[in-house]
């Protein structure tokens, strides 16, 4: 049996950026989204951004993790990545029970986060630290040119854009509305009037009469010598073809934007029929898949 590294830990820096940036030149491909955004993760107050090093002068990253403070009680752990080549030798492992030690050790009460279910080193890690499978979401993907655009229907009311206050008070009452937490794309968030108020320059919410879609653009691509292209996320919550009436709606808009690169669709499971024939397909495989929220207890003594 091949011995467990020993590994040490540190805060990181603005110095370690270099490290970060080398290190994950080799995951996903090279895709991976953390040189975008360390910089505002390593001056957020309201978060520890930690590293794994080789050894004992902590020169050596070989991983890294992140604690975001949610509330004096709530946790939500991130940015857990190992170094391409010491990847399946236990650090993963390592760096988040630090990260829920740590935690622990602070006050916070839960733990949460999340990942593709896809992901099966990812979800592995939950089951081998006792978190439960708290909410779940279907997401599906389609480039532009893939979309299938149909007429749009007033069945369920024209689609009519509302503030984040109304959002919040309409979910609470729409079948398959959130609980405790609500959908963002690839994350959650704590289902409160205040997460939707911060969230609201980033999102737009629409609703008819029993069903929301909220709608998230991000640059997908841009070079000097060319316009940018986007991304757009869409999550819905309500009644299967109210939500469908809304997505329709939103995709037919799309139709002659040459600026639009790429969709994707969030949705619960209850919602999968009424998602299909409209050029969306499911991510990477030929079966469902979607974002699990994890969640996990912690005992502090």
């Amino acid at each position: 049996m091949k011995k467990a590294l020993t590994l040490y830990y540190r805060e990181l820096t603005r110095e370690d950026i270099p490290a970060i940036n080398e290190m994950c030149k080799k995951i996903w491909d090279g895709e991976d989204y953390m040189p975008n955004i360390i910089d505002l993760w390593l001056n957020d107050p309201k978060s520890n951004n930690f590293g794994a090093f080789l050894d004992p002068e902590k020169t050596e990253l070989v991983g890294t993790g992140r604690i975001k403070w949610l509330s004096d009680s709530l946790v939500w752990i991130q940015g857990g990545r190992v170094a391409f080549e010491y990847q399946k030798q236990g650090i993963g492992f390592s760096v988040s029970k630090y990260a829920l030690d740590y935690a622990e050790t602070h006050g916070a009460k839960f733990a949460q986060y999340d990942t593709w279910t896809e992901n099966h080193g990812s979800c592995k890690l939950a089951e081998a630290h006792g978190f439960y499978r708290k909410d779940y979401l279907d997401t599906m993907f389609a480039k532009k040119e893939e979309l299938i655009f149909l007429p749009s229907s007033n069945k369920f009311g024209p689609s009519i854009p509302i503030s984040a206050t109304e959002a919040y008070e309409f979910l609470k009452t729409i079948e398959n509305g959130p609980k405790d937490e609500i959908n963002m794309g690839w994350s959650y968030v704590p289902f409160t009037l205040a997460q939707l108020n911060k969230n609201s320059s980033s999102y737009i919410w629409k609703r008819n009469t029993n069903s929301l879609i909220q709608i998230h653009r991000m640059i997908s691509s841009s070079s000097s010598n060319e316009s940018p292209q986007y991304e757009y996320w869409y999550i819905m919550y309500g009644d299967p073809e109210g939500a469908r009436s809304l997505l329709i709606a939103e995709i037919n808009e799309k139709q002659e934007d040459q600026s639009v690169k790429s969709a994707e669709i969030f949705f619960p499971p209850k919602l999968r029929s009424s998602m299909q024939n409209l050029g969306f397909h499911w991510v990477d495989f030929p079966h469902p898949s979607g974002i699990v929220l994890f969640e996990k207890k912690l005992d502090a003594k």
